[in-house]
């Protein structure tokens, strides 16, 4: 007879919610789950990304830089996010990775999140490699430095040759 009663109760809530006051609730079968939408944001090239899922200003971490975030936001709700290049370095555009298409070339922009997005901050280089060869004719020494200090003579290995490699910035 026990089995019958018990039998007649399965797949019935009544039979498996939480007595009242246990502080458990039971999900309501007419409940609705608030429409969510997904940011994603990678960067591509040196530099580093920052973002807030409620508009506020995002502030950058140069101790920990971000490379990717994404936020899993209310559907109408705004975020901003930003972009900085490292040195040598130059902040192109936002590219939208599912339409394909350059989204913005502001390097701080505010989204209103209406669908799903996936951004890449791209990153170029803002120098050109540029090579400084020199040579010394007859005796003596040549030394040289790619980052404007002062070079040092060292007598025990002196230099007839220097090839030199550095970054020029654009212009």
């Amino acid at each position: 007879m026990l089995v019958l009663a018990l039998a007649g109760t399965i797949g019935t809530t009544a039979a498996f919610a939480a007595p009242e006051g246990t502080g458990v609730e039971t999900p309501d079968q007419g409940q609705t789950q608030t429409d969510k939408v997904l940011l994603k944001v990678n960067c591509m090239g040196d530099g580093q990304i920052v973002g807030t899922e409620d508009g506020s200003e995002p502030v950058f971490n140069d101790e920990y830089p971000m490379q990717s975030i994404a936020f899993n936001m209310d559907k109408g709700a705004t975020a901003k996010v930003k972009a900085k290049a490292n040195e040598g370095y130059k902040f192109m555009y936002w590219f939208d990775e599912d339409k394909e298409t350059i989204y913005s070339k502001e390097d701080t922009i505010e989204i209103e999140m209406n669908e799903p997005l996936n951004l890449i901050a791209l990153f170029d280089v803002d120098a050109e490699t540029v090579t400084l060869q020199a040579s010394v004719m007859g005796e003596g020494m040549i030394e040289g430095t790619a980052d404007g200090s002062e070079p040092e003579f060292d007598d025990d290995m002196p230099y007839q040759h220097l090839y030199l490699n550095y970054l020029r910035k654009s212009i």
